[in-house]
């Protein structure tokens, strides 16, 4: 196992942020799962076959950190130009507090509960869900919760036990996007939040 450079944690949950949207849901849950657990070298792995594809879009200046993480630990850093973009479009898909079969944005189910018991757990000092439409039938509907977290706070940690909860709740590939208050957030956590319903903690 490679040693891990100080500050390494932090940064790969900033990169995990940038990609959130692009990054399929199952890549990014189990990103962030490796991250909490201090997987690194398997996270540096599994970032590098997925941008390999270059479907998975980011800057120019996210590229460089993202050759600089993986080369790191090993795994080839020309992998990340294939997803160079000039110009950054928003993720596809929109976000509303409700979904198709839901009654009234209020309504709170085993899974919204689960995460609001695990996050009463943490630090967390707000959390939202939101329902996620794909842009086509094909792909699936799905929740992001997003969780904000007073400085000082660990959001890898805090994202370890919300997906922990959620999955033993029987959430697929759970999506929760943990961050720092105050913090400048990408496209799509705005997005997201400008949609979301908050839930009672």
């Amino acid at each position: 196992m490679s040693e891990h450079p100080p500050g390494a944690r932090a940064e790969w949950h900033d990169v995990l942020l940038r990609l959130a949207g692009w990054l399929a849901d199952d890549d990014l849950a189990r990103a962030r799962e490796l991250l909490a657990a201090g997987r690194l070298d398997e996270l540096a792995e599994l970032i590098a076959g997925a941008v390999d594809t270059g479907l998975v879009p980011y800057s120019a200046q996210d590229a460089e950190r993202l050759r600089r993480l993986l080369a790191g630990y090993g795994d080839d850093p020309s992998l990340v130009d294939a997803g160079i973009r000039q110009r950054m479009e928003p993720p596809p898909g929109e976000f509303a507090p409700v979904s198709p079969w839901s009654v009234g944005p209020r309504v709170v189910d085993e899974i919204d509960q689960a995460a609001v018991d695990a996050a009463r757990k943490t630090t967390v000092s707000g959390l939202w869900r939101v329902w996620r439409y794909p842009p086509t039938a094909l792909q699936p509907l799905r929740r992001v919760y997003l969780a904000e977290t007073p400085a000082g706070a660990d959001p890898v940690e805090v994202t370890g036990l919300l997906q922990r909860a959620l999955a033993e709740a029987g959430e697929a590939a759970p999506q929760v996007e943990a961050y720092t208050a105050g913090t400048s957030l990408p496209d799509y956590h705005r997005a997201a939040l400008s949609g979301a319903e908050a839930l009672p903690i």
